[in-house]
């Protein structure tokens, strides 16, 4: 082969050769922008979906009217994340201005603050939870306000049926007129002076067990209960005994957290026994049947 020969298979060699690197490159450097790019989407979905997450539990409005289970009403003012709540007391009207910093407890929204109130008492802790916010349009709100002492505590519901009924039907039961079932709230002060009439009725667990509570005090396990004049700090609890044996019968209201943890249904009153009360699951919660 003469030397133009060689020339011409190196030059047409070394073009393949260009070629190739050049294909190989170009589907190197292709692959890494389409990923960067893959990746720049996913990240701006997430961040827009989490926006869009925070924005919706932001935007709840809690303002409108309420109701307390001792009949007292409210008012709720204010936006976003600052409110004002109004309502009266046996010294007069009282204002509290308060804060909400949502957090998610299953399907509840809930909020807890120390209230700034207008008569300068700043013992007070006031607790908003919007029950099922992502499946009805307007969900259940409470607002319980507490300094500890169950004697002192306040809860408000914006729904106006919430605690009380307007019949009652043949076996007992607080229906409304819709036909669904109402609440009706444990009065811890009345219980805890021997009055059980809030008390009695029938009792059920998520285990499937019942008991039976009288006005009289007494229950289906031939159980008798009592005040318990040194009940517990966190939440009123009465003496339960059969024969030589007793317990505790720790007493929870609407919208009453158990300060040990709470996995139960706040929006009703509810009953823990037991010896040493504390945080327990949610099955062995008692609810009103």
């Amino acid at each position: 082969m003469n030397k133009w020969g060689r020339t011409k298979l190196l030059y047409i060699i070394g073009t393949i050769m260009i070629i190739i690197i050049g294909v190989t490159i170009f589907f190197l450097f292709g692959s890494k922008v389409e990923k960067r790019t893959d990746e720049k989407q996913v990240m701006s979905f997430t961040s827009s979906s989490s926006a869009h997450s925070t924005n919706s539990e932001s935007g709840i409005s809690i303002v409108g009217d309420y109701i307390a289970n001792t009949g007292e009403k409210a008012q709720l003012t204010g936006s976003e994340k600052k409110w004002e709540i109004s309502y009266r007391t046996p010294d007069g009207v009282v204002s509290a201005r308060f804060t909400t910093e949502w957090k998610t407890e299953g399907g509840t929204l809930v909020a807890s603050d120390k209230m700034q109130k207008s008569d300068g008492n700043t013992d007070f802790t006031i607790t908003v939870r919007v029950f099922k916010y992502k499946e009805k349009q307007n969900p259940l709100v409470t607002i319980t306000m507490s300094d500890g002492n169950p004697n002192h505590e306040m809860v408000f519901a914006n729904q106006n049926d919430f605690f009380g009924t307007t019949e009652e039907n043949e076996d007992g039961s607080l229906n409304n007129t819709d036909g669904s079932i109402l609440q009706h709230d444990l009065d811890v002060e009345a219980i805890m002076k021997g009055d059980f009439e809030s008390l009695a009725g029938v009792w059920k667990n998520g285990r499937g067990e019942e008991v039976t509570i009288t006005s009289g005090g007494k229950t289906s396990r031939n159980e008798t209960i009592s005040p318990n004049s040194v009940s517990n700090a966190k939440f009123p609890t009465l003496n339960i005994r059969a024969g030589n044996t007793g317990a505790m019968i720790a007493l929870f209201k609407i919208g009453f957290r158990n300060p040990y943890g709470d996995e139960s249904d706040e929006a009703k009153p509810r009953l823990l026994f037991g010896q040493n009360i504390g945080n327990a699951p949610a099955d062995e919660y008692y609810y009103k049947q």
